[in-house]
């Protein structure tokens, strides 16, 4: 992204569009799940509209995505700065419209056996999906 700017603002517009968005509303003291309609609703409204204005996209640009080696040593650089149990494979990673690794879920291997390289089983273990289940489980209060 540093090195082509002009190029990652085209390719992740309609996601920073996404990211960039400040609710007008707050969630009532008494709220039964009105808050949570509404921002799903709101959500994805803006997702289909940004990604249905977004720029072409630059077919150079897939070249540019970093192999499942390259992700994991961001991984491990997440490891040593917040700790094994805050990184994750993410839903992002699917059908994100903009070069990443993998393409689609069909390469998670590729990831998980680069994380190996990188990393301890354990380590591997939540990253692949137990964090992502640790926080579900927290949310739904299971």
């Amino acid at each position: 992204m540093a090195d082509h700017p002009d190029k990652a603002a085209i390719a992740g517009s309609a996601l920073f569009g996404l990211a960039a968005f400040t609710s007008p509303l707050t969630r009532a003291p008494l709220d039964h799940g009105e808050f949570g309609a509404w921002l799903d609703e709101t959500m994805r409204a803006r997702h289909l509209a940004g990604f249905a204005t977004r720029p072409a996209e630059d077919p150079e640009a897939a070249k540019l995505a970093p192999t499942a080696d390259e992700w994991a040593a961001h991984v491990d650089h997440v490891i040593r700065t917040a700790g094994a149990d805050h990184a994750g494979i993410g839903l992002d990673m699917a059908a994100a419209h903009i070069p990443c690794v993998p393409e689609n879920a069909s390469g998670y291997p590729d990831l998980v056996a680069a994380l190996s390289r990188i990393t301890t089983e354990e380590n591997v273990r939540k990253i692949a999906g137990g964090n992502w289940l640790r926080v579900l489980e927290q949310v739904l209060g299971q």
